[in-house]
């Protein structure tokens, strides 16, 4: 889902793939919570974009673990300026 996620987020999922996440959405709370995460992490990581030495894949596992935990957006948002040395944005 991960993937199908990344290219919904890119733009580049096809009318099949964003109605089946869609329903994926709808599914479960499990389901939405995780995409409301993702989205947010998605989004912020747009607003830090500046060039970084980041290693994305370490950063990606990360945050995996911390949603696979049941850790919410702000613990979330904490570990990604930690991870890019930004000033945290929520405490």
């Amino acid at each position: 889902m991960d993937r199908l996620l990344t290219k919904y987020m890119l733009g580049e999922a096809k009318l099949a793939e964003i109605d089946a996440i869609d329903k994926w959405i709808v599914a479960s709370k499990h389901n939405l919570r995780y995409f409301t995460q993702f989205k947010l992490v998605w989004e912020i990581c747009e607003l830090l974009k500046p060039e970084s030495n980041i290693d994305i894949e370490e950063a990606w596992q990360k945050f995996k673990k911390m949603a696979k935990r049941g850790k919410g957006p702000a613990a979330i948002i904490n570990m990604i300026c930690q991870i890019v040395k930004a000033p945290t944005l929520i405490n």
